[in-house]
């Protein structure tokens, strides 16, 4: 009895998880705090591409510093607000270069608030002004 009670527990959670995933995967537009264009693309297998202006980086390859590199994103949908990081790889022995931390949350079905704190902190909450660090985009 308390097997099938796991399972079906597991179930949920499996589930509940999944319908998340599908909801940050996708294009996400937005003003960065100067005004310009902001792209954020979020894969099905974990790769994040960061489109600012013309500059484009992250994803599955690109080259940062003259070391070939990619970046993942680990999303935490348990914690509240939900937690994200976005880490690059040296795609030549895989190891970490550097993590971005932040926070988001849902502003509706297509809409979200990002923080990310570039310094190589973390937030806990989101400011009530929104500050250089703080993204609203739109799912495109």
């Amino acid at each position: 009895m308390n097997l099938r009670l796991l399972f079906v527990v597991f179930l949920m959670l499996s589930l509940s998880c999944t319908a998340q995933d599908k909801r940050l995967t996708g294009k996400w537009k937005g003003t960065d705090s100067q005004g310009g264009t902001v792209c954020i693309l979020f894969s099905k297998d974990g790769y994040v591409t960061f489109i600012n202006g013309k500059n484009t980086f992250g994803g599955k390859e690109f080259e940062i510093e003259g070391i070939k590199a990619a970046c993942k994103y680990i999303a935490d949908f348990s914690k509240t607000p939900h937690q994200i990081d976005y880490v690059f790889y040296n795609l030549a022995n895989n190891n970490e270069i550097n993590r971005m931390r932040g926070i988001y949350r849902f502003l509706g079905y297509d809409k979200m608030e990002l923080r990310v704190n570039m310094n190589g902190g973390t937030y806990s909450e989101f400011a009530e002004i929104p500050d250089m660090d703080t993204l609203f985009l739109e799912k495109k």
